[in-house]
């Protein structure tokens, strides 16, 4: 991907691009944006392999924190003037609800 001259400003909060895919990020444009977290948008065990383990280098090169939907469910940032003041995984604080009390997965030894 060419940046065609465009002037990037920094970011302290990153969508990646396309998921995070092959061709979604070069060296360039990781360069430009200097993010600070990177949240790489993926469904869980999703058919494409985002984000691209070359994407993900890139960022952690970078010094960037990331972050991924497919492990994290929700992300949240509290964006405050100075920076962010703090950020919230979903997933680290409410499990899938079939992994909740009350629920019972059906015994498959037997299969």
């Amino acid at each position: 991907a060419r940046l065609l001259g465009a002037k990037l400003a920094p970011a302290t909060v990153l969508i990646a691009p396309h998921h995070g895919s092959r061709s979604s990020s070069s060296p360039t444009f990781v360069a430009a944006v200097q993010p600070r977290y990177v949240v790489f948008s993926a469904g869980y065990h999703n058919s494409f392999g985002h984000p691209h383990v070359r994407v993900v280098e890139r960022y952690q090169q970078a010094g960037a924190q990331l972050f991924n939907t497919a492990s994290s469910g929700a992300i949240t940032f509290d964006l405050q003037p100075a920076g962010v003041a703090a950020f919230t995984e979903y997933r680290k604080g409410y499990r899938h609800y079939w992994d909740g009390p009350g629920f019972s997965a059906p015994d498959l030894t037997g299969f």
